[in-house]
């Protein structure tokens, strides 16, 4: 989870205080708090200050009811706090115990005007919701709020929606995050109403919610009129049939100036992917772009190595566990070629072959910023494992491959990338000058940086 709490700026040993801005625990080792815990851990706070703070975690350790009661006099005094992070508070507590706690904690709360709220790693259901009930609607400035693994039933996330839809509308929501929860069909329809009324979202997080394909199309309907999407996360869901796929792609167009697309595993298989890759033709800011786990295949790798000609800001394309085979793998790694900023490459498990891996790793080759190219699973030959270890020397990267899932690697023995170079790696360098047309002096470079006299002396005296 992203958080928005400031570096602290004090040297306590027990807890972070910041004066002007921030309170949160330096000891993060897991704990139940009683009360007498919970003066150590809180007795460098200035009780005179308490309103300057405006930061405030007290996550990770598990609060019991005497310690809440306890520290909930100073946290009423915090009455300019904009962030708050009571993530994973109540962990090991029975649920009558718990859900008194959350009360306890968050009706101290009231009199402020948050902008983000994290409540994810608490087991909520319905109960937990109603606990916090009194917070939610006393906000009306929210702008983050962070669900993220709190066991959110249909019935709770309806209760969660009608509190939050009795404030202002449109709301001022930027950024939900929803990530494993268990909403199935309705829950995702009643978050889906809560989506149609927040305009300004930029980041949303709605994966591995056991939605089905009518609730990934409910949530689409809800983003209709969202037009300032940066970041989407909608894996691990289904957008396996038209109606589902057909929203997805209304909110891609919608949202030109995505940055962060995650749908690996969403079972849209290559239709569904065509459908996407059509829409996200003309984004040119997008950075991630996760396909995973979708059955695609080489049918669309054409298109898909189009659509990534324009991306010069894509840091990070995973497209693991699919079924590309060494054709698709070849024709879209052509199209990363223009993608200089890449830093993470995936492959892995598509049955690319050497000829896939070869032609990726070729085209990986001159991006100055990447680091790792994974390509495990996809069964590589003896000798392509011992290329590919050879290339990726030369090319810089750190993780071009690990043998585990290709061969076994006790099996493997050490074997130096340039045993193997006069012979494969530079035949496939020189095919790649030929195939890019990029200058011999780019690779005498990468050689003097390794320091490899030889190789240079066997590239400067080439003819070309």
């Amino acid at each position: 989870r992203g958080k928005n709490l400031l570096e602290p700026s004090n040297t306590s040993t027990l807890s972070s205080i910041d004066p002007m801005e921030s309170f949160s625990f330096l000891d993060k080792k897991r704990e139940m708090l009683n009360a007498s815990r919970v003066e150590e851990l809180t007795g460098d706070l200035n009780q005179e200050n308490l309103t300057a703070i405006r930061n405030l975690t007290i996550s990770g350790k598990s609060w019991g009811l005497d310690a809440a009661k306890h520290f909930a006099p100073t946290l009423r005094k915090m009455e300019r706090l904009q962030n708050v992070d009571f993530s994973d508070i109540i962990s090991g507590r029975n649920e009558d115990e718990a859900n008194e706690v959350l009360k306890i904690l968050t009706e101290q709360l009231t009199n402020t005007s948050l902008v983000s709220l994290d409540i994810s790693d608490n087991a909520l259901g319905r109960k937990g919701i109603n606990s916090i009930s009194a917070l939610l609607q006393s906000q009306a400035n929210l702008e983050k709020i962070s669900f993220t693994n709190t066991g959110l039933a249909p019935e709770a996330a309806e209760l969660l929606v009608s509190i939050l839809l009795q404030g202002p509308k449109p709301t001022k929501l930027k950024v939900a995050h929803f990530y494993n929860n268990l909403l199935k069909e309705e829950g995702a329809k009643h978050l889906a109403q809560l989506f149609s009324v927040s305009p300004l979202l930029e980041d949303i997080r709605f994966s591995a919610t056991r939605s089905g394909y009518i609730g990934c199309a409910f949530i689409g309907e809800g983003l209709r009129s969202c037009q300032n999407l940066i970041s989407l996360d909608f894996s691990d869901n289904n957008f396996g049939k038209s109606k589902a796929i057909a929203g997805l792609v209304e909110v891609l167009k919608n949202n030109p100036k995505l940055k962060v697309l995650n749908v690996r595993y969403t079972e849209m298989g290559d239709k569904g992917a065509a459908l996407v890759i059509d829409a996200l033709k003309d984004h040119l800011h997008l950075e991630v772009l996760d396909l995973s786990g979708n059955e695609i295949t080489e049918e669309i790798a054409v298109a898909l190595s189009r659509c990534l000609q324009n991306k010069k800001h894509l840091k990070r394309f995973l497209m693991e566990e699919n079924e590309l085979k060494s054709e698709g793998v070849s024709h879209i790694s052509r199209g990363l070629l223009s993608c200089q900023q890449l830093t993470e490459v995936d492959f892995s498990t598509n049955e690319c072959g050497d000829s896939g891996a070869y032609s990726l790793l070729r085209n990986a080759h001159g991006k100055p910023h990447l680091t790792t190219l994974k390509l495990n699973g996809n069964q590589l030959s003896e000798d392509a494992l011992r290329r590919v270890g050879a290339l990726s020397s030369i090319y810089g990267l750190e993780q071009a491959l690990s043998v585990a899932d290709n061969d076994d690697p006790e099996e493997e023995e050490e074997v130096s990338p340039w045993e193997w170079l006069p012979i494969t790696a530079l035949a496939l360098i020189l095919q790649d000058i030929s195939d890019q047309q990029l200058p011999l002096t780019s690779y005498i470079h990468h050689a003097r940086s390794l320091a490899k006299s030889q190789l240079v002396a066997q590239f400067e005296n080439l003819k070309l």
